[in-house]
């Protein structure tokens, strides 16, 4: 298994993932070889499920490490091998049942040809249709029978029981009042009253050395050069993977964001010291035509690849090196996109090219970043110590 170990190795760090679940992941490709004395390539569908329903009554093991050695399993013949794989509960360990889909595949069709009609990109068509699907699930039925006293009670049941987040009520919400009123031809009076909660969340900041340190940490150069980028722009992850080699104006030093959210394309400064990074990555592929391309099985494909390179190696890349920094900050990919709104207003950018820079529609929505600031926190604490110094306990 030599050979194949190496190459689920590659395959491993090419999609960021922390080198303590790569030695989990191998090891349960080569346990379950060795449970058989065969190569893990030569193993039938029925020997692997045998296998895994072996671990789960056998094995005392829990469910969080069943879940880590399915997981590697599953990438290896799925991804590496390019086999197709049958979801397995991970109670049993035997196959899981196909699933009845209350949500006819021609309503569907229908549903998402309304959508792309009314210019709703790809990823909207999806997540609408989700939260159909989703609900005809909930009732057990076809949405086109569903009536609107089970759309009240299935509301009901996603705020109250299942305590939906204000964003995953209101994606929910777009989707299905979309689907009863064009594609149904449906005015219900509840689409009208249901409205999510509203919150009002400050989202976590960076300070300009922890951004260092982490971006420092990541060790492939392709995920530390797009975590860079999308820092140095202050880009949407989306943004930054979609950037092709023509994008960069070098004369004038800018980045030419195209597609954005809301289709709208937009420029924004580059710094010297990212554009030098940049072309030092490009140089590893050239690629005529994308930054960031796929880099393909073992890793060495990038200069062929038809399409970027995936969102998920690029977060983990991100967790993996949060992690081992040790800040402790519930922090994302998209953190970067806000630390570097803020550190701008901090070294005194006008809010409105903040805004420019950042593709807001309205102001307002920049004008979030001027309560995360520390020297405005700074300035406001020193002027209500000098107000309350007269105070006396």
């Amino acid at each position: 298994m030599t050979a194949l170990r190496q190459h689920v190795i590659e395959l491993l760090q090419s999609r960021g993932i922390s080198r303590h679940t790569q030695t989990t992941y191998v090891r349960a490709v080569r346990q379950l070889a060795e449970f058989y004395n065969l190569s893990p390539d030569r193993l039938s569908d029925e020997q692997i499920q045998h296998y895994l329903h072996y671990l789960h009554q056998e094995k005392p093991l829990t469910d969080g490490t069943i879940t880590l050695l399915l997981c590697g399993i599953k990438l290896f013949y799925t991804q590496l091998l390019h086999r197709p794989w049958t979801p397995l509960s991970q109670r049993s360990g035997w196959p899981i049942p196909p699933r009845t889909s209350h949500f006819p595949p021609e309503l569907r069709q229908r549903f998402i040809e309304d959508l792309q009609l009314q210019g709703l990109s790809a990823r909207t068509q999806h997540a609408y249709a989700r939260a159909v699907r989703q609900l005809a699930e909930h009732v057990k039925t076809s949405p086109a029978d569903i009536s609107e006293e089970e759309l009240r009670q299935y509301f009901l049941h996603v705020k109250n029981v299942r305590h939906w987040a204000r964003a995953s009520m209101t994606q929910a919400l777009c989707g299905i009042k979309r689907f009863f009123e064009q594609t149904l031809r449906r005015e219900w009076h509840i689409l009208d009253v249901i409205r999510p909660p509203k919150e009002k969340r400050l989202p976590v900041i960076l300070t300009a050395e922890e951004v260092r340190q982490i971006l420092s940490t990541v060790r492939l150069l392709r995920y530390r050069t797009c975590l860079t980028l999308i820092y140095a722009c202050g880009l949407r992850l989306k943004e930054a993977l979609h950037v092709q080699v023509p994008d960069i104006d070098k004369a004038r030093m800018l980045l030419h964001v195209r597609l954005g959210k809301g289709g709208k394309d937009r420029y924004v400064p580059l710094p010297g010291a990212t554009r030098e990074l940049l072309g030092q990555y490009w140089k590893t592929h050239r690629h005529p035509v994308w930054l960031f391309p796929a880099p393909g099985r073992g890793g060495n494909q990038a200069h062929t690849a038809t399409q970027p390179m995936n969102l998920n190696g690029v977060q983990a890349a991100f967790r993996a090196a949060l992690k081992e920094t040790g800040i402790n900050k519930k922090a994302s990919v998209h953190t970067l996109r806000h630390s570097y709104a803020t550190h701008l207003l901090e070294a005194g950018v006008n809010l409105r090219q903040i805004q420019v820079y950042l593709g807001h529609n309205s102001v307002q929505t920049t004008s979030l970043y001027t309560h995360l600031t520390s020297i405005s926190n700074t300035q406001a604490c020193e002027a209500i110590t000098e107000l309350m110094k007269d105070l006396q306990a």
